[in-house]
């Protein structure tokens, strides 16, 4: 009985798992360099208007430089996104103007204290299948500059 259990348990970790984003899976480390946004969007549980309820959703975007957005579109890096996780957009290599942060809140008080500063962001860029504001996100690891 107890094996049965564990094998049950076992079954619905693994459907857990995997059904969870891609995200880092596979990323290379990288640097990119642009301006800072930041937006208050609206979030749950409609992600239409503030003002008819939903809550407001604070969220940093990143504007890559000429520089970065070549490097990115040249690059290979979006080969590392798996094909069921790539954004289902035309032309979606060539939408890289505004990429959504993921950052700790260290990094984001950061981002705060230097409003219209010139960044290097070092992290991985990903993408996932769910709502997100831009097609890309970019997990911050550090500030380089």
């Amino acid at each position: 009985m107890l094996k049965f259990i564990l094998l049950i348990l076992f079954v619905l970790l693994a459907e857990v798992n995997a059904k969870e984003p891609y995200f880092l899976e596979g990323c290379p480390l990288i640097q990119l360099t642009g301006k800072l946004d930041h937006s208050v969007l609206p979030g749950a549980p409609n992600y239409e208007s503030i003002s008819n309820g939903d809550c407001p959703s604070e969220r940093w975007f990143f504007e890559p430089n000429e520089q970065s957005k070549k490097y990115l579109r040249e690059s290979g890096i979006f080969k590392t996104i798996p094909e069921d996780f790539r954004p289902v957009v035309e032309n979606w290599k060539d939408k890289v103007d505004s990429i959504q942060l993921s950052a700790s809140g260290e990094l984001e008080s950061q981002f705060k204290k230097r409003p219209n500063e010139e960044f290097i962001l070092e992290g991985w860029l990903g993408s996932w299948p769910v709502h997100c504001y831009s097609i890309f996100f970019f997990e911050v690891s550090r500030i380089v500059n």
